[in-house]
């Protein structure tokens, strides 16, 4: 009797159930508003910023205008007039804290930049903005510790998702709205892959033959509340997960632009600048070859 239970004693204990598949613990928090509904943006230096913004995007469409039109002409000439009719673009912007600073300017210039570019190809054009809307969980982090804190409970944040262009909207051009990405208030933390299939989701209503997702971003998911209660690979894996079923399926074409970080960890097809001079090096080849397919 006393080595049956010497052996069950030496046996190892079972181990604990694993996380389950990504989830949200709550997503009663979530926003998904338009440009107008950020509130009041910091006064002084967010002018001074947009100022300078306005002006450098003018010698930066001064400057990218010439490879625009070749790029452009190129894809007539192999697709026919209007070579992305029938396509809808999703501009996908990453707005997390480390994104402050130039890593914004770079982002919301090239957003401006291939709007315009998609636009011209007779594209429709639609451009959102992910973030969260706090630090560190918000609401729904509290609610899992007004709940003792269960195990493996999934995304502890509140997402803020933004729409700064609708894809009928009928006006040219990036919407002036964009230049809220350079303010420093709304930078917080990314949800890559909730951010992805929201974008997708969006699509998938939509009746044009070519959809394109274009996130534009600057490293992995991070949201530290999430990260500390589901272990540190939980959003990666998500992310990972989410973008390998998109391109599998393949109604939708994911072409991911990394400032300052290479996201083919991520994206099977991708481009990585550092600075707005990359837009007519790196990121005209990188979509013409795409969108000649």
């Amino acid at each position: 009797m006393f080595a049956r239970l010497l052996d069950l004693f030496k046996r190892p204990a079972p181990p604990e159930p694993g996380p389950e598949s990504y989830h949200a613990f709550t997503t009663r928090y979530d926003r998904v508003v338009g440009p107008d509904k950020l509130g009041h943006p910091p006064d002084d230096a967010f002018r001074k910023s947009v100022a300078a913004f306005d002006e450098a995007m003018e010698r930066w469409l001064t400057v990218t205008s010439i490879s625009a039109i070749e790029s452009i002409g190129r894809l007539i000439a192999l697709r026919g007039q209007d070579p992305l009719g029938d396509t809808v673009v999703t501009l996908l912007l990453d707005h997390s804290g480390s994104m402050k600073g130039q890593r914004a300017i770079v982002a919301a210039a090239m957003a401006t930049l291939i709007c315009e570019y998609c636009l011209r190809l007779g594209a429709k054009v639609e451009v959102l903005g992910f973030t969260t809307l706090s630090w560190k969980g918000g609401h729904s982090r509290a609610l899992w510790l007004e709940r003792r804190m269960p195990k493996n409970p999934g995304r502890l944040c509140d997402l803020l998702h933004i729409v700064y262009r609708e894809a009928d909207d009928s006006t040219s051009g990036m919407p002036w709205h964009i230049r809220q990405m350079l303010r420093g208030d709304i930078l917080k933390e990314n949800v890559d892959g909730e951010a992805i299939l929201w974008a997708a989701d969006r699509l998938r209503a939509r009746s044009e033959k070519r959809k394109v997702i274009i996130p534009v971003g600057d490293g992995a998911p991070v949201d530290d509340s999430t990260l500390l209660a589901n272990g540190e690979d939980y959003l990666d894996k998500h992310l990972r997960e989410t973008a390998q079923a998109i391109e599998q399926e393949g109604a939708i074409q994911l072409l991911a632009i990394g400032i300052d970080h290479d996201p083919k960890r991520y994206y099977r097809q991708s481009a990585t600048v550092a600075s707005i001079a990359h837009y007519a090096e790196r990121v005209l080849p990188f979509l013409e070859q795409a969108f000649a397919g």
